[in-house]
């Protein structure tokens, strides 16, 4: 049994363009995740797919599991429980969270419940656009934070990161945002937030883990 640890890991999904990088990160996932990755037909999306579980993979044998073996996936027991959260029902110790841009993928491990999130952040440039999303999923005192912000695009990815991290963290998903607006300072969590070349990547824990981030810096994965 593994006790508290956190690594993160990120990976060019544009580099799988490549059709050598694509077929060692492809050879890489268990029987399963191939063919979930065969079922899309977006070439984009599937290297996505394939990049965040490789990822997975990749961090999986880090922490030195023989991820090659059928028997270690059928001991891990990846499931998704009903709200579509992923864990490993074998492994209560052990959890992850995957993120993907268009560009770029990431995977955070670690011996405690977790979230990431990782945004591009010249996908919004329109700032009524941007006010608008911000309008549905934020509280007042975020909205005011953000449009008052001298970086007002880095702010609001930074915030809109660390609510996606969160509602992976807890398991609540994407629809929670809206239903339930919170205010990310003020949930029993903690957050780290670093910028990857042009693209915004956050990190939720549970408190208490605030230390963990301390020189945290994911690990640059190559297929």
């Amino acid at each position: 049994m593994y006790g508290f640890f956190l690594r993160a890991y990120v990976t060019s999904v544009d580099a799988l363009a490549d059709r050598g990088a694509f077929e060692r990160a492809y050879a890489s996932l268990p029987a399963f995740r191939r063919k979930r990755v065969d079922g899309l037909s977006n070439e984009s999306v599937r290297r996505q797919s394939a990049a965040a579980f490789a990822l997975l993979v990749h961090g999986l044998r880090d922490i030195g599991l023989d991820v090659d073996l059928a028997s270690t996936w059928d001991e891990l027991g990846y499931v998704s429980d009903e709200r579509g959260k992923p864990r490993f029902e074998g492994r209560p110790d052990l959890f992850f969270s995957l993120s993907h841009a268009k560009d770029m993928a990431a995977c955070v491990m670690s011996g405690a419940e977790c979230g990431c999130d990782l945004e591009r952040m010249d996908r919004m440039k329109d700032m009524d656009a941007m006010r608008s999303v911000a309008s549905m999923v934020c509280t007042q005192r975020e909205m005011d934070a953000i449009f008052d912000s001298e970086h007002v695009t880095r702010a609001f990815f930074e915030t809109w990161t660390r609510k996606e991290a969160y509602v992976k963290f807890t398991g609540n998903g994407l629809a929670g945002m809206a239903d339930e607006p919170f205010d990310v300072e003020r949930v029993d969590a903690c957050f780290h937030t670093l910028d990857i070349d042009d693209h915004v990547f956050s990190i939720c824990l549970p408190s208490g883990h605030e230390a963990a981030f301390e020189n945290l810096m994911p690990e640059t994965v190559r297929f």
